[in-house]
């Protein structure tokens, strides 16, 4: 079970990864401009 999981997880190109972390960050920074617009 736990071997079928990491062999899932190798065969997920890092290149999505990098594209669900830069995703991640976008909103993070979309979410900290809409604050900061609102304490301004």
């Amino acid at each position: 079970m736990t071997s079928a999981r990491h062999r899932r997880c190798d065969a997920v190109p890092e290149a999505v990864w990098t594209a669900v972390v830069i995703a991640h960050i976008f909103d993070s920074v979309r979410y900290i401009a809409e604050v900061v617009r609102e304490i301004a």
